[in-house]
This record gives C-alpha cells, structure tokens and sequence, in this order.
C-alpha cells in the first residue's frame, strides 16, 4: 500500500478533554538553547524568541564572521524574512535578479531563460534576492540580538547528554535548558550523540567547486565582463560535466 503525505489524518481526530482555560503555545515559556550561531542557529533563535521563549546562543568561535560567497535566497525564505521585519535590511544588501540566463559554454550564447523577478512576487507572493552569505548572516544576528536572544561566543559543546536537554562547554559548565536545538554543522556532535555511533563523516563524490568574489567596479572596466552586470541577472554556463555560475550579490 503506497501512503501520500500528508494523510489529512487530523481530520479525524477528535480532541479528549480540551481544556480552554489551559496553556495555549503562546503562553508556555521555555527556556532554549541553541548550539550554533550561523544562519540556521540564528534563524531558530529569531523564530523561537518571537514566540516568547527565553534563547541563548552558543557559539564556538570567539567572534562572529561567517564565511561564503554568494547565496539565494528564495520566496519561502524571503516571505519568513519579511514577517520578521527584515524586508528593507534585506533589500540593502541584496539584489534582485530579474532572470536566470542559461548560457552555452563555448560562446556564452543565451540557451534559457529563467523568470525570476517580479515574477516571484506574482507567483509565490514573494521576491527572490541574492545576497553575499556573510551579508545575510549579520542582518539575522543584528535583528536575534534586538529581539533580546543571548548570543554567547568561544562557547564551545564538549559533551552532549542525550537523556536530559542539556551539555557540557569546553572548561566544564553544565548548560540545562527546556529545549536544546543542535545547528552545529556538517562535523555535528549532537548528531554524533543521537545517532549512537560515529560519523561516517564527509562523502567524497567527485565533484568540487571553485568560488572567487569580483568586485562590480573592477567588472565594470574590462569590455568582456561588464556586460555581465549591467543588468540584474544570475548567469549560468552550461558545461559537459559541470558549470560555471555567476552571481551579482548586492548593488
């Protein structure tokens, strides 16, 4: 028997002793803490503290500079950005494609056309900006830390307890919490914890990528490259065995 997801189960379900005068979701207030202050870490922290919750952040590293190149952010990220209030920080450090323009190889002969802006917006009720990994990581951080989440640097997870929702900092602290929320990357020590067993670790499947940041200005000056940003597009190289993709991040 072949089950689709979601069943529409809950339809079904009548609810036992409903008491209205209980504590709605609102009103339960945790105390959370979450491993990790990168992009995932920080957005949790946001999320969760908005519904109330007291949150603070644990950080390994002793100051905050999350590294990447160029990232997209797309409508279901961007309509959860904006409820955050983040729409003008985000539309300052981003740009807005109007189209993905596949391009062959050998000639940079135009072969696709992708739509993206303002046709997202029409259709998904939401724009699509890309923006510089680093960019994006600040915003969240500015807004998780006005929101009131305590962001706590070289804090690093030694140990996890997987029977109770605590762990153990390097030094020996002891951190106890209703919630711990684990968004400490691919080298996870939680999921290490969880899983029962070691990680396998990082899978080797042959491909790699190259990344290098440009800036506008100097693109500007070469006759051969300028074309590629006088007009808000993402531009992608079409290549037997891989590609080449261009981004413009900001204005």
């Amino acid at each position: 028997m072949n089950t689709k997801y979601p069943t529409g189960s809950f339809l079904y379900l009548n609810r036992e002793n409903d008491d209205s005068t209980g504590p709605s979701s609102s009103s339960v207030k945790l105390q959370i803490a979450i491993v990790g202050a990168g992009v995932g870490g920080l957005s949790a922290a946001i999320a969760l503290r908005r519904e109330g919750h007291d949150v603070t952040v644990f950080e390994s590293t002793p100051v905050l500079s999350e590294i990447g190149a160029g990232i997209h952010v797309p409508p279901n990220s961007t309509r959860i950005l904006h409820s955050w209030g983040l729409e003008a920080a985000l539309r300052k450090i981003s740009m807005m494609p109007r189209s993905l323009l596949w391009r062959r190889w050998e000639n940079g002969k135009v072969i696709g056309n992708s739509r993206l802006n303002p046709e997202c917006q029409d259709w998904f009720g939401s724009p699509y900006y890309v923006t510089h990994r680093a960019h994006l990581h600040e915003i969240l951080h500015r807004k998780a830390v006005e929101l009131g989440v305590i962001v706590r640097l070289a804090s690093r997870v030694e140990q996890y307890n997987p029977d109770e929702p605590s762990f153990v900092l390097e030094g020996g602290e002891t951190v106890r919490a209703d919630l711990v929320v684990a968004a400490d990357g691919i080298k996870s020590l939680a999921r290490k914890t969880l899983l029962g067993m070691a990680d396998s670790g990082l899978r080797d499947h042959g491909l790699a990528v190259y990344r290098a940041t440009v800036s506008v200005e100097e693109m500007l000056k070469n006759e051969k490259t300028a074309p590629l940003v006088q007009s808000p597009n993402l531009h992608l190289w079409c290549v037997e065995g891989g590609s080449t993709v261009g981004l413009e991040t900001d204005h």
